[in-house]
Parts: structure tokens; C-alpha cells; sequence
């Protein structure tokens, strides 16, 4: 029986519970699809804001980007699911780890459920914050970078990365004690095998965003 509140609270008990019977994928997969909503819904609503940057002559794409951003993040939200699935299961073999890839791959979509949540809460600080912005207007495509840099540095965009990234070490948290109990390896192992790859991610994000 999937419980919300176990799978948040107390992750160890709950994956203890699911690895006392078949882990099956409906829910895995169901939790990766309604993130994937969510992602699609925030590309979307930032695609379609930044492309109104793009200068007079480029204009005509500006439909198009927005819908990119719709598909990729959907599709992206799959992509990173089976990324971590790699990395978290490669990871944890250097720990003589078992359980199958299958089971690794549910375990990464039950931590994505506190990150779904975020994605909300960030849609939402987004949005607010585009209906507050009024758009430059660019003639030099050079000055696109210089202004993406000023949005990504106001407040209310900051808040949101913050937020992603409470809610991505609660995640991390939960993937945590399911590496541990479904891999069968130690606490600490799976802290390691956690911990590596999520601290490398951050410090990529931020990299990112702040050289942006």
C-alpha cells in the first residue's frame, strides 16, 4: 500500500515495506509522468517568456520555443529518471549492492515526490514573478545574455532555485535510505552513493545559473 506520508517521513519503513513484497513500476512510472507534467508546464511558461527577447528578424520562432520547452521538459523529466537510475545503481555496485535495476529505477521515482512538490511551488513563484516582469525590448542579440543574466538574479527567481534545491535534498534524503534497504548496503555506502552524484549536480546547477 503506497502512503505519501511514510514515503516522506519515515523512508526507511516505508522501503522496508515495499521490499517485503514485488516492487512493481505503475507507481514509479505514474510519479515520473505527473513530474513530467510539471516540468513540461514550468519550460513552457519560461520558454514562452524568454523567447520574447529574441530580436525582430527571429521573431516568427517564438510559437515554437514555447513548445519545445513543453516537450522537452515532459520528456526530460524521463531522461533524468533514467540517469539516476544509472548513476545510483553503477554507484552502488561498488558496494557489492543487489536488488535489481528495476528496483532501483522505483526508487528514484518515489524520490522524485517531494521534488514534484517543489516544481509546484517554484511554478508558482515563477509565474507570479513573469506577471510582474515587463519585457525589454532587444535590438542586439548580444544583450539577450546580459538580461537573462539580471532575471536569473532577481530575487524572486533565487527563491525559486532555493526552493528546488530543499526540496531535491529531501528527495535525496529518501534515496538515501531506499539505496540502503533495496541495494542492501550500508547507511554510510549509501550516503556516499547519493551524496556524490547529487552534490556534483547542485554545484553544476549553481555553476550554471550564476555564470549565466
Amino acid at each position: 500500500m503506497f502512503s505519501v506520508k511514510d514515503l516522506l517521513l519515515s523512508p526507511k519503513l516505508f522501503f522496508e515495506e515495499l521490499g517485503s513484497e514485488e516492487i512493481g513500476m505503475k507507481i514509479p512510472v505514474l510519479i515520473v509522468a505527473v513530474m513530467g507534467v510539471v516540468s513540461a508546464m514550468s519550460a513552457y511558461l519560461f520558454t514562452s517568456f524568454t523567447a520574447q527577447l529574441m530580436p525582430p528578424e527571429a521573431a516568427f520562432m517564438s510559437p515554437y520555443i514555447g513548445i519545445f520547452g513543453l516537450v522537452g521538459g515532459f520528456i526530460g523529466a524521463f531522461v533524468m529518471w533514467l540517469i539516476w537510475g544509472v548513476l545510483l545503481f553503477v554507484i552502488s555496485s561498488l558496494f557489492k549492492g543487489t536488488g535489481s535495476f528495476g528496483e532501483t529505477m522505483a526508487v528514484v521515482a518515489y524520490g522524485f515526490v517531494p521534488q514534484i512538490a517543489g516544481s509546484v511551488i517554484s511554478l508558482i513563484i515563477i509565474n507570479e514573478w513573469i506577471a510582474g516582469v515587463t519585457v525589454p525590448q532587444v535590438t542586439d542579440p548580444m544583450m539577450i545574455e546580459q538580461v537573462m543574466t539580471g532575471m536569473m538574479n532577481s530575487p524572486m527567481m533565487q527563491l525559486s532555485m532555493v526552493v528546488g534545491i530543499l526540496f531535491m535534498l529531501w528527495g535525496a534524503n529518501i534515496w538515501v535510505f531506499g539505496i540502503s534497504v533495496i541495494r542492501k548496503i550500508s547507511l554510510k555506502n549509501a550516503l556516499i552513493t547519493v551524496g556524490l552524484p547529487v552534490v556534483v549536480y547542485l554545484l553544476f546547477t549553481l555553476y550554471s545559473v550564476m555564470g549565466l
